[in-house]
């Protein structure tokens, strides 16, 4: 009798944490998906450390709290957001406050990440309820170098790939781990990561969920690091979100009409033909920097403009 209490002990306990964790209606509606090789974050990337390093930490306890100005240097360059993203991000962080409110996430972080994803989802037409006309697509996860090897988790539903797995959307989700962290971010009733409102409120869900309070700067680099295992990362997308916290400009775009379907590119023989990362620009310099880089004095006619939160 014990030796058959037992398996079920362990499995309803486990069944009672994970419910617990993701809430019910996620653990029922979420179909079971084939998991990313440990470590891959939600890109796919392979980690290129298992940890954060104590420098980093010290040097990201410095920002303290993302809400605040504190004497923290900025890059150089002009800190234009498209209109519609700075909604999805400031949307998506309102929302996480509310279900996730000792977490602390700042809309900043959100955009950081957008920023050095795809540019916030750059050259990308979109409509007006947020959702890109094209997909924007990471490599093909085959294995290939500096990728991790994930065999499709859709059957090319998000992705168009049957064979492998493709980051998707403005966010860069694996569509694995979308299926545990997908999001409404617009009300519309549906969850696509090729919608800038689902995607940003998708990422706040993941680095909020691993219990970490963001306010802390050494929680926050902890909680970037789980979105992708590589120093350098988090330092760029804690530069970026310092420099979106100090002052930003959203830009007006041209939205075009409703997209019913997004177009989905077929995949590629060569794993590195499309690429998530933005291209550089003279407007946004694209290189990687500490929290805590230099900052020159701005150009008055290239300064940030405050944008209050």
């Amino acid at each position: 009798m014990l030796g058959l209490l037992v398996p079920f002990v362990v499995v309803g306990g486990a069944n009672a944490v994970t419910e617990a964790w993701w809430g019910e209606d996620d653990v029922a509606n979420t179909p079971k998906r084939a998991a990313a090789p440990a470590g891959t974050g939600v890109t796919g990337e392979l980690p290129r450390q298992r940890k954060p390093s104590v420098r980093l930490l010290r040097d990201s306890a410095s920002l303290d709290d993302p809400r605040t100005t504190n004497g923290v240097r900025v890059p150089e360059g002009r800190f234009g957001v498209p209109e519609p993203l700075v909604k999805a991000y400031r949307g998506a962080s309102r929302r996480i406050a509310g279900t996730h409110p000792s977490c602390g996430l700042h809309w900043s972080v959100l955009a950081a990440i957008g920023r050095v994803e795809s540019g916030h989802a750059r050259s990308v037409r979109l409509d007006e309820r947020g959702t890109t006309a094209t997909a924007i697509l990471g490599p093909r996860l085959d294995g290939g170098p500096e990728v991790a090897a994930v065999p499709d988790s859709d059957a090319g539903r998000l992705d168009g790939d049957p064979v492998w797995d493709r980051a998707v959307g403005p966010m860069q989700f694996l569509p694995s781990t979308w299926a545990r962290f997908g999001a409404d971010g617009n009300g519309d009733g549906k969850r696509s990561p090729h919608n800038v409102h689902d995607a940003a409120l998708a990422a706040a869900r993941y680095l909020c969920t691993g219990g970490g309070r963001l306010h802390d700067g050494r929680e926050l680099a902890r909680a970037v690091f789980r979105y992708n295992h590589s120093e350098s990362y988090v330092r760029e997308v804690l530069g970026w979100a310092t420099a979106y916290r100090t002052g930003v400009r959203p830009t007006e775009v041209e939205l075009v009409a409703e997209v019913p379907e997004v177009d989905v590119p077929a995949p590629v023989d060569d794993p590195g033909i499309t690429t998530p990362r933005p291209t550089p620009s003279r407007e946004t310099p694209h290189r990687t920097f500490p929290p805590l880089s230099p900052a020159p004095e701005p150009a008055e006619e290239s300064g940030p403009r405050t944008f209050s939160p």
